[in-house]
């Protein structure tokens, strides 16, 4: 009989903080450096509170449909970050389809896909981090489940 292998919750947590933070980053990009585009009005960190948690809750639900937690520690980096990129975008073309239908005052929908972009190359460089981190505790036999 096969026990079902978890997710660690280190994982999923560290999943969210980097959610979060991809979306902190992509205001400085997009407010502070100001690339890519001039800004015409300017929209506190507090405005996009709501489409943070928006886009934590689409990236955890996408995750799990596209099975980024599944059999998670056995997976070479390159298949995860692929898995990660398809869940990404759904979430932000999902979260960016929420804000043509509600149309709030105060947002940008480049700082939506900067978002998205952040959270794909800070999840690629954790996933790395993460599975050299398992690996190196596997080497010296911790986490390692024996037959």
């Amino acid at each position: 009989m096969s026990r079902r292998r978890r997710t660690p919750w280190w994982v999923v947590a560290s999943d969210i903080v980097v959610f979060n933070a991809s979306l902190v980053m992509a205001y400085w990009v997009r407010y502070e450096l100001e690339w890519f585009r001039d800004i015409s009005y300017f929209h506190p960190l507090t405005a996009y509170l709501p489409f943070a948690l928006l886009f934590t809750v689409l990236m955890l639900l996408t995750f799990r449909m596209d099975q980024v937690y599944r059999h998670w520690a056995g997976r070479q980096w390159l298949d995860q970050v692929y898995r990660v990129i398809n869940a990404t975008a759904k979430s932000t073309v999902v979260l960016l389809a929420v804000t043509f239908v509600l149309q709030p005052l105060e947002y940008s929908r480049l700082l939506l896909v900067e978002a998205g972009i952040c959270a794909v190359l800070l999840l690629g460089m954790t996933r790395a981090i993460q599975n050299a981190v398992v690996g190196r505790l596997h080497a010296r036999g911790i986490g390692v489940q024996r037959a």
